[in-house]
């Protein structure tokens, strides 16, 4: 009977717990949270899809800036260099600008570069779409995602073209300071040294090339027996530079008093020859009476001074040391600090140096730096015979002040020569022991603003044409690149 009851009672049981079960609802986030995973997960896919696509945009965007700005710059040069494929040669420096930043990403094609030249400078466009492929958004029909990025540079005087920027040059003052110590004075290559030693040899009696550029031996300095004869001097590169740069400066100026230009000449002081002006005319005049500053201190018959250096307040006592600090310092005083460029009454500063580097000042000698500097021989301090000269590189820390003011320092080297026969030992005591040309080199580099702004002139032959070059780079450091998106 137990049983039976028990059994009877079953169904009654079964039918309770069945409606329980129905009216339950502790399970309902379960379920509903089955059903809205798969949304969910989605939506965490597409961000990180989406946070992808911008990352590759950016660096995109990176690389189309640097593909413009490499495109405009090369073609500014090409063009002052007088080369009919100036776009080619843009496009090419912005396709490999482009690509250098640009790996890993993918592109639907290659970027689309376009140069025009506009006033004395150029604008590059660079227009490129890229992609990345999408991982969650596959999933729904959205395998790849797509984004175009362009970006437009400008050199010179202008803004971008198809811009809203109103179109307006750039005002600049450019500082021109030449070395005209000495040693502008000896022969400026090789085989002019070698003539020189030849000539001096049959008139004088001594052969020489270095360090005795302006001796007066009886009736004949060397300087006349250089003139005389043709044998092109450094003092030659130094003008031929400065007149190239003043004929740069007359094609790039687009509107009156757009540049003006001082010049100085440095030697154991800065002179000023020429007060910042417009008038281009005055400048290459200055240039044209510029001779290097001779040294009869120590020498008793020498040529005339410049008359430009007279005009400037130089006396007849010449120098034979070349003083970079203190020329430098006074230079100093005279740039101010660089402006916006937007007007003539806030000009963007540039200097300009042309030097052999070679820092030459008389020296006491003691037994501190005797051992290291000697000229021509050790000095003998028992006799009192301690004064001769110290050389050693340039210090480019010499032109930080400039470069904190805002100027853009531009460098040309004119080459020291090495003299193989060197008869009075002089290359080897004054620049080979104590300032070797890498070193020279290596200092000159260091004080120019960037390594586009560093030129080494090496002969008169291809100087106008280098020079065209370099100045591109130098102008288009005060007539900013400028990006627009």
């Amino acid at each position: 009977m137990t049983i039976r009851k028990q059994a009877d009672k079953l169904p009654r049981w079964l039918a309770t717990r069945a409606g329980s079960f129905c009216r339950g609802e502790s399970g309902a986030v379960a379920i509903i949270f089955a059903f809205a995973i798969l949304p969910l997960m989605m939506l965490v896919g597409a961000a990180v899809d989406y946070s992808r696509a911008a990352t590759a945009a950016s660096r995109l965007g990176e690389a189309a800036d640097d593909g413009a700005l490499a495109a405009a710059q090369a073609a500014t040069r090409a063009i002052a260099a007088g080369d009919a494929n100036w776009s080619a040669v843009g496009v090419a420096a912005g396709q490999n600008a482009f690509s250098a930043n640009a790996m890993g990403l993918t592109t639907t094609a290659a970027p689309t570069i376009v140069v025009t030249q506009v006033g004395v400078g150029t604008t590059a466009r660079v227009s490129v779409t890229g992609q990345i492929s999408a991982t969650v958004m596959g999933l729904v029909g959205v395998p790849n995602l797509t984004f175009t990025k362009s970006a437009t540079a400008t050199t010179g005087a202008t803004q971008p073209s198809g811009t809203s920027q109103t179109t307006t040059p750039t005002y600049g003052n450019v500082s021109l300071v030449l070395d005209v110590s000495p040693s502008m004075a000896i022969a400026a290559t090789a085989s002019g040294m070698s003539s020189l030693e030849s000539l001096t040899l049959a008139q004088t009696g001594t052969a020489c090339s270095f360090a005795c550029h302006d001796i007066d031996s009886g009736s004949a300095s060397n300087y006349s027996i250089a003139r005389a004869n043709n044998i092109p001097l450094r003092m030659d590169i130094v003008t031929s530079a400065a007149q190239a740069f003043t004929n740069f400066v007359t094609t790039a100026t687009t509107t009156t008093g757009q540049y003006t230009v001082g010049l100085y000449t440095m030697s154991s002081s800065l002179k000023t020859l020429v007060t910042p002006t417009a008038t281009l005319s005055a400048v290459s005049t200055a240039i044209g009476n510029v001779d290097f500053d001779t040294m009869s201190t120590l020498f008793s018959s020498l040529p005339a001074p410049a008359a430009a250096n007279v005009a400037s307040g130089d006396s007849l006592t010449h120098y034979a040391d070349t003083d970079f600090g203190a020329s430098l310092a006074t230079l100093n005083t005279l740039v101010p600090v660089s402006g916006t460029g937007t007007s003539a009454s806030s000009p963007k500063q540039l200097v300009i140096l042309i030097t052999d580097g070679l820092y030459d000042t008389g020296v006491s000698y003691n037994s501190s730096i005797s051992a290291t500097f000697t000229y021509p021989s050790a000095p003998n301090f028992s006799t009192g015979d301690n004064e001769g000269k110290y050389t050693r590189p340039f210090d480019p820390t010499l032109c930080n002040t400039l470069k904190q003011s805002g100027a853009q320092v531009a460098v040309i080297y004119v080459t020291y020569v090495s003299d193989p026969t060197d008869p009075n030992g002089f290359y080897q005591a004054l620049v080979e022991t104590n300032a070797p040309p890498a070193a020279l080199v290596s200092q000159l580099q260091a004080c120019a603003s960037s390594p586009s702004l560093f030129y080494q002139a090496t002969d008169l032959a291809t100087i106008t044409s280098d020079m065209n070059a370099f100045l591109a780079n130098a102008f288009a450091a005060i007539g900013p690149l400028r990006l627009s998106q």
